[in-house]
Order: C-alpha cells, then structure tokens, then sequence
C-alpha cells in the first residue's frame, strides 16, 4: 500500500513531502516541481526529475520511520511528525 509512504521526510533541501493518489507516488520539495517516483522494488523508487533513487525504512512494525536517498552517498531522511 504506497499510503504507508507518504509523509514528510527532513532533507538538507527542506523537507519532502511524499503524496500518493493510491496508484503512484509523488515528491516534491519546497518551491520544486513534483517528481513522480517510479517503483525500482517494494520500498524503493526513482524520484523521476531529480534522477534520485529513494529507499524508504521501517521499523519491525512495517511503520516507516525514514527514508535513504542515494545521491553521490547515502543521505538519511528522517520522517517528520
């Protein structure tokens, strides 16, 4: 269910907030264009425009707790209350 996915997640850019519209995701930084976000796995997408892959984290109860972007190192995006 891609609705466990979506949120808001801290970055170095500001925070990104994940949507989903129940058939794909969608992400977007502040004052960016959206970024459809392909499925690479179960848990891990290319955000289209930005050509990142993003790989998102859950704790033992299948609850998301952060995501990891691979650009040039791994950067820990932690999700946001």
């Amino acid at each position: 269910d891609l609705a466990r996915f979506a949120g808001r997640y801290a970055s170095p850019f500001g925070p990104l907030e994940v949507t989903t519209d129940g058939r794909r995701l969608v992400a977007r930084l502040l004052d960016q264009p959206s970024s459809e976000m392909l499925p690479l796995s179960d848990t891990k997408f290319l955000m289209e425009s930005m050509h990142v892959p993003i790989e998102f984290v859950s704790d033992t109860n299948g609850i998301v707790t952060h995501a990891v972007v691979d650009a040039g190192g791994e950067i820990k995006l932690p999700r946001l209350p």
